[in-house]
């Protein structure tokens, strides 16, 4: 069964922020320049015509920076979705701009211009709005004063909004006359306490915040740009190309933040790189793995869900008629987990190279782990003791994956052995012990919950059934040809889906493979 966190994990991502904003953003591109084509700038005044001309461009830089924003590798965070927002708020705020200036004097589209500009109106409260949602973010703002301006902020913008939206039906801010002409109202500055109010708390906001001079300057440019923008243009009626000038504010924030961010992503990356490699390194992964015994051959692989994981698979000779065999698998993903699982592996064969008993390793294993687990993290453990003259095998479950267990001239099939409790969850705790008896040509193979829980694309399980037919397709082959076998199924049934698990798995064969077999 698909678990419940992982349901709540892709819900919370929000992908679908970034492709809807983007859609909108190039539908209002497209019509506006489809509008702009079929009227043309036909009677419009040149600053008219400047503007409109300029909020075109600054929308397709919009979907420029969407776009980007969607190819981001590092995902979409809180941040990241204040900023597409802001984004698209921009867009609908020059989208609309534009429109009621090619509209502005035609009395058939009068009503047209009042609704472009309750749009504009409300579009550029939410900007504000978003603003301020972002340089809390950015700035890293916190504390009560914080929460009382949040709280101050939340209760003005719906007020705002609703006296944008008076102007359907009393000029309230502006009036659209009988010959399509809009102009502002003796109050219209009124309009912009909102943005008054929010620009107060963005300035005390710069001063209280603790972050760098660097990224205060880059996140103060939204506020000095249109200001800038307003000072050069003398805030003369007809040119209100401020929204522009927030749009190259804004492409600033992304290219000097964001590429930080991908800065800090590339280094990530190459940590994490280094960690997948020492983890690998600290498998034992060259086979064939003694190539001077006879008796057996074994095989073991380790593809992360992530750069790194946590599972594991172990094996070594205690003495030269022992072979110990471990497979593990470490709750939650990531470095947390791998550096667990390191620690884990490291403690486990300490242990059963002392030659105990498959439950008393584990018991100890567990009774060490759970003194220092401040984390409380723990592991799922299969240990077996293989005695290569006999081929008997002694094994104690702690919460893992029934082995599968193939007899000679058989098929695979599970072992329902008895589970006890995973290792690291509770003190005290004893495991079960039990024996079989493997023979030439018989296998074992382990692997962790990666390989019957991959996912499809519809959310379904590979399963232990399809599982055991993988295994069954060569069942005499090779134990690395096996493991090839498995994974490849593996990956026909996952097709395009992502890998939430990591995919470990191990096989032994008694008896080396003959020259003629498959």
């Amino acid at each position: 069964m698909i678990s419940v966190k992982r349901i709540n994990d892709r819900l919370n991502t929000k992908l679908w922020i970034l492709p809807v904003a983007f859609v909108f953003s190039a539908l209002m591109a497209a019509s506006l320049i489809l509008i702009c084509k079929l009227n043309g700038f036909t009677g419009m005044e040149l600053s008219n015509s400047f503007t409109v001309g300029a909020d075109i461009v600054a929308i397709l830089i919009g979907l420029v920076l969407l776009y980007s924003c969607i190819s981001d590798r590092s995902g979409i965070g809180e941040g990241t979705r204040t900023f597409v927002l802001l984004i698209t708020m921009n867009s609908a705020a020059l989208f609309s701009d534009a429109c009621s200036w090619i509209v502005q004097g035609n009395a058939d589209l009068r009503v047209c211009n009042i609704a472009i500009n309750v749009m504009n109106y409300s579009s550029s409260a939410a900007l504000i709005y978003f603003f301020w949602k972002y340089t809390v973010s950015a700035l890293n703002l916190q504390g009560r004063l914080m929460d009382i301006f949040n709280l101050v902020l939340n209760i003005l913008f719906v007020p705002t909004i609703i006296a944008c939206f008076v102007n359907i039906f009393y000029p309230l801010y502006f009036s659209v006359d009988e010959n399509g002409v809009y102009k502002r109202s003796e109050i219209f500055m009124w309009s912009q306490t909102f943005l008054a109010v929010a620009l107060i708390m963005v300035i005390l906001g710069f001063f209280i915040s603790k972050v760098s001079i660097k990224e205060k300057m880059i996140t103060a440019s939204f506020v000095f740009f249109p200001i800038g923008n307003m000072l050069l243009t003398r805030y003369a009626f007809g040119i209100s190309t401020q929204y522009a000038a927030m749009m190259i504010s804004i492409t600033l924030i992304y290219g000097l933040q964001f590429a930080e961010k991908q800065k800090k992503l590339m280094t990530t990356e190459k940590e994490l790189s280094l960690a997948a490699k020492i983890q690998s390194d600290l498998l034992p992964n060259i086979f064939p793995a003694y190539p001077e015994r006879d008796e057996f051959d074994l095989y073991a692989s380790m593809t992360p869900a992530k750069e790194v994981g946590g599972d594991f698979y172990d094996f070594f000779l205690i003495d030269d008629d022992h072979l110990g065999m471990i497979m593990a698998d470490v709750s939650g993903k990531g470095i947390p987990a791998s550096l667990f699982m390191m620690a884990s592996k490291i403690l486990l064969e300490n242990i059963a190279l002392t030659g105990e008993e498959p439950a008393e390793v584990l018991r100890k294993a567990n009774e060490q782990i759970c003194k220092e687990n401040n984390a409380d993290m723990f592991v799922t453990v299969w240990y077996g003791v293989l005695e290569i003259s006999t081929g008997k095998v002694k094994a104690a479950n702690a919460g893992h994956e029934y082995p599968a267990i193939k007899k000679a001239g058989g098929k695979f099939e599970l072992y329902k052995d008895k589970h006890g409790f995973v290792i690291g969850g509770m003190e005290g705790i004893r495991f079960r012990q039990y024996e079989f008896k493997m023979e030439k040509g018989s296998s074992l193979f382990l692997y962790t919950d990666g390989v019957p829980e991959a996912t499809n694309s519809e959310n379904e399980l590979f399963g232990t059934d399809r599982m055991l037919e993988a295994l069954n397709i060569e069942a005499d082959a090779s134990p690395e040809k096996i493991l090839s076998n498995v994974h490849r199924e593996v990956d026909k049934y996952v097709g395009d889906a992502v890998q939430f698990d990591d995919l470990t798995m191990f096989c032994i064969r008694l008896g080396k493979e003959d020259k003629d077999d498959n």
